[in-house]
């Protein structure tokens, strides 16, 4: 079963919130760094294959200031990793 675009795209901006929010807030104690965190991230996305890319690319629309924000907190660019993870078999 694939998910509908609407469902795909809340699904990613409720998900998309948690980093901008751990940017502002600092990462909770149970991760050691963004990259632990992002096994939490990405299961927050539909689990089929063209729901993930539905999700990235609403994501990769975002504000650029947004992934700066999290390019300076963390030392991560996070729309490499949206691409990389959209174009994943």
């Amino acid at each position: 079963m694939t998910t509908d675009v609407a469902t795909a795209e809340l699904m990613a901006e409720r998900a998309w919130q948690k980093p901008l929010g751990y940017a502002r807030d600092g990462l909770p104690p149970v991760y050691s760094s963004i990259y632990d965190y992002l096994y939490d991230f990405y299961p927050d996305f539909p689990w089929d294959g063209e729901g993930t890319r539905v999700s990235c690319d609403y994501l990769l629309l975002k504000p650029q200031m947004d992934f700066d924000l999290l390019q300076r907190i963390f030392q991560f660019d996070m729309r490499a990793d949206l691409r990389k993870a959209r174009n994943y078999e």
